[in-house]
C-alpha cells in the first residue's frame, strides 16, 4: 500500500487521490532487499 492514501483527501488534487489507488509495485532487483525487512512471509 501506498502511505498517506486515507487522509488529508479534500486538499489533494483527484488525479494524486486516483494514482493513489493502485499499489506499489517493487522494481525485481529491490524484491530480495525488501523481502528481509519484512517480519512474516
Amino acid at each position: 500500500m501506498r502511505s498517506g492514501k486515507r487522509h488529508l483527501n479534500y486538499k489533494k488534487s483527484g488525479k494524486r487521490i486516483r494514482q493513489g489507488r493502485t499499489d506499489l509495485v517493487i522494481a525485481a532487483p529491490d524484491a530480495k532487499r525488501i523481502k528481509a525487512l519484512l517480519p512474516y512471509e
